[in-house]
């Protein structure tokens, strides 16, 4: 007969233990500001410069050029445009001085779907 396990829906940790718990070395895509793996989700109100600030950031570790004041590891991008028009991404790109002569910027450029729509 197998042994019923109780199913939590998360594993917890004591912050204070997370503090003073062993050190493991953190390395950064920008310097101590943002992680090399994992997902990092930039959200804020409309019109406050994500976009503008994720093809800077874009530029800046294709081109391995410092952001924010922090050193980035160098490296390709994908960047997803998925609303508004591609020759903005096109000039904003060519204004920040993208060359791609270390790293590579591809750009995905597509429309999400509008939701459809079901009538009574």
């Amino acid at each position: 007969m197998s042994e019923v396990k109780a199913v939590t829906p998360f594993q917890t940790i004591d912050g204070l233990e997370v503090v003073s718990s062993a050190e493991q070395v953190f390395t950064g895509l920008v310097g101590d500001l943002l992680a090399d793996v994992g997902l990092t989700m930039m959200c804020a109100k409309p019109k406050v410069g994500k976009s503008t600030l994720a093809r800077q950031l874009a530029v800046s570790v294709s081109e391995g050029e410092d952001f924010l004041g922090k050193p980035v590891k160098t490296g390709n991008v994908l960047y997803l445009s998925l609303e508004g028009p591609k020759h903005v991404v096109q000039q904003h790109f060519k204004t920040l001085g993208l060359t791609q002569t270390k790293g590579r910027v591809t750009l995905v450029h597509e429309h999400m779907p509008a939701p459809r729509r079901t009538w009574c």
